[in-house]
């Protein structure tokens, strides 16, 4: 674990000093000893405060560390794909759905086609039983 010791402005981060002198400088007023962040660098310093409930260098943007951020956005995506899982699976059931009633649709139709094909044929010979019945 590295320490660094860093000092506060505005509640962004001013000045730090490295692992060599964190423990010195952290004694004196104004500074913080904190673990420090492989991704935190002096150009970017504003970019940086410390998290008071647990004194950890975070981002000010959404006060989490680097590690944090990555995690909450693994979490957002894992919670994407279950949704987008669960959307796929009710799209498939509402296919099927379909399909099964597109299927019996086609079959009523055709039974419907067979009745009035069988009633055209009744009518056809009752037309011509009293054709024949009236010569």
């Amino acid at each position: 674990m590295t320490l660094i010791a860093v000092r506060l402005k505005n509640d962004l981060v001013d000045d730090f000093v490295g692992e060599i002198s964190a423990r010195l400088q952290a004694t004196k007023k104004g500074w913080i000893l904190v673990e420090g962040d492989s991704n935190f660098n002096i150009s970017e310093k504003y970019l940086w405060t410390v998290r008071e409930s647990d004194n950890t260098l975070v981002h000010i943007a959404t006060n989490q560390t680097p590690e944090e951020e990555k995690n909450a956005v693994i979490t957002q995506l894992t919670l994407q794909n279950l949704s987008l899982s669960n959307d796929i699976s009710d799209l498939k059931k509402l296919t099927t759905a379909q399909t099964l009633q597109s299927l019996q649709d086609a079959k009523d139709k055709s039974e419907q086609k067979e009745v009035i094909t069988g009633l055209t044929k009744e009518i056809l010979e009752l037309k011509n039983n009293v054709t024949t019945e009236t010569k």
